[in-house]
Formats: structure tokens, C-alpha cells, sequence
């Protein structure tokens, strides 16, 4: 989903705040990277939480 358009008319149905890294083009592998090491249980995901400013 590479539209702006669309990931602003999600983000606004699920009343969240849209944001866009600025490392787009990598942005998918990070994630799959965070998800292995919270799967591992080398991340916790609250610890993923708060370097995101999340309660």
C-alpha cells in the first residue's frame, strides 16, 4: 500500500494518527525484524512501546 491517500483514510478509520517513516522503503524489514525478536523474546514488545513515545 504505497498510497498516502490510502494509509491516511485507515489511519483515520481506526482514529490513529498517521505516521511515515522516513525510511519507507526499508520500513517492512525493520518490522519483520522487531516481530522475530519479540518472538524470540530477545525484544519485549513494551520496551518496542516506548522507544515509539506509546504507553
Amino acid at each position: 500500500m504505497r498510497s498516502n491517500v490510502w494509509r491516511q483514510i485507515i489511519a483515520n478509520i481506526l482514529q490513529k494518527t498517521l505516521q511515515i517513516p522516513q525510511i519507507a522503503s526499508e520500513a517492512t524489514s525493520l518490522g519483520a525484524a522487531l516481530v522475530a525478536g519479540v518472538g524470540i523474546e530477545g525484544l519485549r514488545s513494551t520496551k518496542i512501546m516506548k522507544m515509539h513515545g506509546e504507553n
